[in-house]
């Protein structure tokens, strides 16, 4: 009812270090998300619900996001 968005990834492995990073990207416009929960399984994301719809994928980078994406995934509508 707070229009609070759900982020879903499922089935993901990844591999990599401990400091992956999450952010929805909008062209240069990015929010970061936070640390990736684990580099396997179903993890939920919660986001607030003013920046997400102008945003249209998914990237996971290496430490703290200045490095080229290693995942990337547009977001369904």
């Amino acid at each position: 009812p707070d229009g609070t968005y759900l982020l879903r990834l499922e089935n993901l492995r990844v591999t990599g270090g401990s400091d992956l990073q999450l952010r929805l990207m909008s062209g240069a416009r990015s929010l970061k998300l936070g640390v990736l929960k684990g580099a396997s399984g179903n993890q939920n994301y919660l986001v607030e619900p003013s920046p997400v719809k102008p945003f249209t994928a998914l990237e996971i980078h290496s430490g703290d996001g200045n490095a080229a994406a290693v995942a990337r995934a547009v977001l369904a509508r």
